[in-house]
């Protein structure tokens, strides 16, 4: 049986890696159902580990991080819209978008007063601290 070995540079280009990501970009958009880039890298002959070295080494080129950013855009539009229309299971949403595209859950403060609210009110020319009492009222 003849194996037919892939050929794989020992140095990624800038040309290469262009012409590589530009095909990745191109199967994304002709395939509405990758949702996950990892699909698209089972049948290179490099891993997806290469995908990020390539971002991170090529940062400065614009067609190179603009080609990678519109995948990345692609690819977390689709999760979110599909998650939202009940199509993808949300679970799974939230973990990889808060995995692969930076995603937090909103964080919500309570502040019930002090020193900050006190500054606040002083500067909006309401001299009385909010909630305390005034000292003529404590010797009382």
């Amino acid at each position: 049986m003849l194996r037919v070995r892939a050929i794989i540079p020992i140095k990624y280009t800038e040309k290469f890696v262009f012409e590589e990501i530009t095909v990745i970009l191109e199967e994304i958009e002709n395939n509405k159902s990758i949702i996950y880039l990892g699909e698209v890298f089972e049948k290179k002959a490099y891993s997806f580990r290469r995908f990020s070295e390539w971002g991170k080494k090529y940062e400065d080129s614009k067609k190179i991080s603009d080609t990678i950013a519109k995948i990345k855009e692609i690819l977390e539009s689709r999760i979110n819209v599909r998650a939202l229309k009940g199509n993808l299971n949300v679970t799974m949403a939230v973990f990889n978008l808060k995995n692969n595209y930076n995603w937090v859950d909103k964080k919500q403060f309570e502040h019930s007063g002090g020193f900050v609210t006190d500054l606040i009110k002083q500067a909006n020319g309401n001299n009385k601290p909010a909630n305390r009492k005034s000292p003529k009222q404590d010797k009382k």
